[in-house]
């Protein structure tokens, strides 16, 4: 005659078996909520990896914006010593604007 089956039969899995993962479900617990951390540690290292990136090109822009100023500012400078020196030597600036040759077309020579 044949044995009758129970419950505990049909979840077994070998040796494995449900008393199995009931008995160190604390452990695949604590396991599951090491994925979770790990997954989102993940996460925030990405985040911040982005973060990073933007305020490199913002620190890049930043300089390069510094850069031009600084440049700018040395040039109006300069042009300010050179106008302040050639008034002590008794020369004036120029206030009419560039003079413009113009040649006609129609002469060879």
């Amino acid at each position: 005659m044949a044995k009758k089956k129970t419950f505990r039969d049909y979840t077994s899995v070998g040796r494995l078996s449900a008393d199995y993962f009931i008995n160190n479900l604390a452990f695949f617990l604590f396991i599951s909520f090491l994925g979770i951390i790990f997954i989102a540690n993940a996460h925030y290292a990405e985040r911040k990896k982005k973060e990073i990136l933007k305020a490199e090109q913002t620190l890049k822009q930043l300089r390069w914006h510094y850069e031009d100023t600084r440049a700018n500012f040395e040039k109006e400078n300069k042009k300010w010593r050179i106008t302040r020196d050639a008034k002590q030597m008794g020369l004036k600036e120029k206030s009419n604007g560039q003079n413009i040759i113009v040649v006609p077309q129609n002469k060879e020579y």
